[in-house]
């Protein structure tokens, strides 16, 4: 589930935590973690990746990126709208995260 939040800065974003138990303290300090988009049918794009993206009247652009921490994950979507607008849910999206120690 996304949550929402806004920065003391104005900016505002999405955000959603994924429990990640292989992320040990070895893993942590020298391991490995990507994070993929799973983008259309069998398409995989790694992270961080923005978009361009329109409603047919308006542009704006979308980054996705991600931080990790021991045992997780926190995922945010950051959408750059006209004049201030609040960014919609982005609803469901599938991620792929691998873990290499």
């Amino acid at each position: 589930d996304w949550n929402y939040k806004t920065s003391r800065d104005g900016s505002s974003y999405y955000y959603a935590d994924v429990k990640v138990n292989e992320i040990n303290n070895r893993v942590y300090k020298g391991g490995l973690i990507c994070c993929y988009m799973y983008d259309g049918d069998d398409v995989q794009t790694q992270l961080p990746c923005t978009r361009y993206l329109t409603d047919g009247t308006n542009y704006w652009t979308r980054t996705i990126d991600y931080d990790f921490y021991k045992k997780g994950v926190t995922i945010y979507v950051t959408d750059f709208l006209p004049d201030g607008e609040k960014a919609e849910n982005p609803g469901k999206m599938t991620f792929r995260i691998a873990v290499l120690e």
